[in-house]
């Protein structure tokens, strides 16, 4: 399977993803709570840092620091580079994000979804997507500018 083809995949599963928490108001996923929410976001929050600290710096190793094995393959710095320009443009630099739900995406995954501040635009959302056992790599992150 292409690159290309897997990163497209990815994206299809996250619309098909944020298109079923809109229109069924999370039910599709169950949303983690209380401790167990506490626990994702110890591991997830280091991460969001890492990559968002990335693209203001445009440290493209930083960026994939806490990338799984498909998400370091599908990521070039091609691709990190037209991320950057493409917020730059559209929402300008980072300045803060806030949680607006952990869901349990699957078996051994969770989805942190959030409102994203920039400078040019208010309230961008972004998935974050990690593994929930073992390392808790990222095994998806998206951004909707």
């Amino acid at each position: 399977m292409s690159t290309a083809t897997k990163i497209f995949g990815r994206l299809l599963v996250t619309v098909v993803f944020l298109a079923s928490l809109s229109a069924c108001g999370g039910a599709k996923y169950p949303s983690i709570e209380g401790q167990e929410r506490d626990q994702v976001l110890s591991y997830s929050e280091p991460a969001a840092d890492h990559i968002f600290q990335a693209i203001t710096d445009g440290d493209y190793g930083a960026f994939t620091q806490d990338f799984d094995a498909a998400m370091l393959k599908a990521t070039s710095q091609d691709n990190f580079d037209k991320l950057r320009e493409t917020l730059s443009q559209k929402v300008g630099r980072y300045v803060s994000r806030s949680v607006i739900a952990v869901y349990q995406t699957g078996a051994d995954s969770a989805t942190v979804v959030y409102d994203v501040k920039f400078t040019e635009k208010d309230q961008v959302k972004s998935t974050l997507t990690l593994h929930t056992g073992g390392d808790h790599k990222v095994a998806g992150f998206y951004i909707y500018p």
